[in-house]
């Protein structure tokens, strides 16, 4: 799936959390080169807590409040 988006010349990245990737990948560490979306809905606009995973030493970006409303909408909050 990677190597088709990456032929396709579109950039791609992975969304998850430190629990869900070594739940489901067993902490497999061959595409950390790809950005992560980090999620840890901690309320907080930081990656201070943030611990390496997946080959990842830090974060492209973080989910850290979701389901928010917000004008009317729910939205999730992000960090860059």
């Amino acid at each position: 799936m990677i190597a088709a988006l990456e032929s396709t010349g579109q950039a791609g990245g992975i969304a998850t959390d430190m629990e869900s990737w070594n739940r489901i990948t067993g902490n497999w560490k061959e595409i950390s080169n790809l950005p992560l979306w980090w999620w840890n809905n901690d309320y907080k606009a930081n990656y201070y807590d943030f611990q390496t995973f997946g080959g990842w030493v830090k974060p492209a970006m973080k989910m850290y409040q979701s389901s928010t409303f917000l004008c009317g909408v729910y939205v999730d909050m992000d960090v860059y």
